[in-house]
């Protein structure tokens, strides 16, 4: 089962979405490749996830990049490995949890959002084709 899923669940690879699943790039494959999909993001898969949120009231804004694991017992989210585009390295912020909950992403350690949780829970909900999870 794990090399079905690595081998079918990593963007770009089976020929029919394009790197971010959203776009199917080969009619043939779009049903079953509409399945896989769905298989995907119900078996845990790690994912990357690019976004840019408001540092300082807004002063700054970063483009980060980041790792994505869903957990389905409870649908949340652990984000890891934080870095700028380009850059590798440490991670620049530690892992953080997150969830939607009434529609606002929050950390599911205290139950408030953040930019920061806001702006990767969009990030999620772009990657999954949802506009609130």
């Amino acid at each position: 089962m794990s090399f079905f899923r690595d081998t079918w669940c990593t963007p770009g690879v089976g020929g029919g979405f394009d790197d971010n699943f959203s776009e199917c790039v080969d009619p043939a494959f779009c049903l079953f490749m509409a399945k896989m999909k769905t298989f995907c993001i119900m078996n845990n898969v790690n994912y990357p996830i690019r976004f840019s949120f408001a540092v300082d009231a807004a002063k700054i804004r970063l483009t980060l990049e980041a790792e994505v694991q869903e957990h389905h017992s409870d649908t949340y989210y652990i984000v890891s490995n934080f870095q700028i585009p380009g850059y590798r390295g440490r991670a620049l912020l530690p892992p953080v949890t997150i969830q939607n909950m009434n529609g606002h992403w929050v950390h599911r350690d205290n139950g408030k959002p953040t930019e920061l949780s806001t702006a990767i829970g969009e990030a999620i909900d772009a990657r999954n084709g949802s506009s609130k999870a």
